[in-house]
């Protein structure tokens, strides 16, 4: 087991339910005529399978009904049904798209990378959130943070403690990760990790002098949480780097479905951009249908998007595609 997926197994799963181990299925080989480019070998589909962001503490029940005025657009649009299963984690995700059961899911985009290299899944549909200025946007923002008398630079964290999120994810590990190793200190090799399960949950933990740094994001300095802990957390801490132009989560075809029913779930997909239709009466109250996951937009996606996905993961060592 590598260094990346001994890292995975210690991971803190505080933010999603227990289930088969991340670690078990980025370590092994995609099945046999799983997905490989260009392999299509089913026959059309009236019924498709979709996985809901791995992201829900209160069970099955909650994910169903998050998904369904979802399913039933989409369903809709694609003129065959859509139906859901509703992950325990994100390996379990990852396992089912390899399998066949499931069509179409959410994924990180360090996860989606693995699921590509292996010939598994294609990139759908990206999802977007608004920014600091209101506008909508398919990156995010990651910060490297230590106290206002921490370490000066990114290097001094060679052999330090760093809070950071789940190694799946690109904001809280991937890409404040890759910076570091450009500066001569890889992560996963020269530091000790202190997985949380939010980039708020690892401010807290560098302000309460857990450890010395923390993988962070700019929203997270004004989290209620993080306010109970310290009135003004930008002052008692320092930026050492501000990584920005990160992707955020997507959704993710199978690559073997067929390609008319691949049409039909791309078309019902395309709608879910359009922020005015694809929406839901709730509480009297005009919902974007993706809200319900944190979701303000979406966007058609391609593969070539998440290329810097692929090379950061290189820079750290992590081996995407099975063997």
């Amino acid at each position: 087991m590598g260094v990346w997926t001994s890292a995975l197994t210690r991971r803190r799963a505080a933010a999603i339910a227990v289930g088969t181990p991340l670690a078990t299925v980025l370590a092994c080989a995609a099945p046999a005529g799983s997905g490989a480019p260009g392999v299509r070998t089913e026959g059309e589909k009236s019924t498709v399978v979709i996985a809901p962001p791995a992201t829900s503490l209160e069970g099955f029940s909650a994910n169903y009904q998050r998904m369904k005025p979802i399913t039933d657009f989409l369903s809709r649009q694609a003129g065959i049904t859509f139906e859901t299963w509703s992950p325990t984690d994100y390996a379990s995700t990852m396992l089912e798209l390899s399998r066949g059961k499931l069509d179409l899911a959410w994924l990180p985009p360090l996860l989606y990378a693995k699921s590509n290299e292996d010939g598994v899944a294609t990139a759908a549909l990206k999802m977007l959130k608004k920014d600091a200025s209101g506008r909508l946007s398919a990156t995010a923002e990651a910060l490297i943070v230590v106290r206002a008398d921490g370490p000066q630079s990114l290097a001094d964290l060679k052999g330090k403690t760093i809070a950071a999120t789940d190694p799946a994810d690109a904001v809280g590990w991937l890409f404040p990760a890759e910076r570091m190793a450009k500066e001569g200190v890889n992560p996963l090799k020269d530091a000790k990790i202190d997985y949380r399960s939010t980039p708020h949950g690892t401010l807290i933990r560098l302000l309460q002098k857990g450890v010395e740094a923390a993988f962070t994001t700019p929203a997270a300095m004004s989290h209620p949480d993080v306010l109970k802990v310290e009135k003004e957390p930008d002052k008692a801490t320092r930026v050492l780097a501000r990584i920005e132009g990160i992707p955020l989560d997507l959704i993710v075809l199978r690559r073997s479905l067929n390609p008319k029913t691949t049409e039909k779930v791309r078309t019902a997909l395309r709608a879910l951009t359009d922020t005015s239709k694809a929406t839901v009466q709730d509480q009297g109250q005009t919902r974007y249908l993706l809200a319900v996951f944190g979701y303000d937009g979406a966007q058609e996606a391609r593969d070539s998007d998440y290329t810097r996905v692929k090379e950061a993961a290189r820079a750290l060592g992590i081996a995407l595609k099975s063997k």
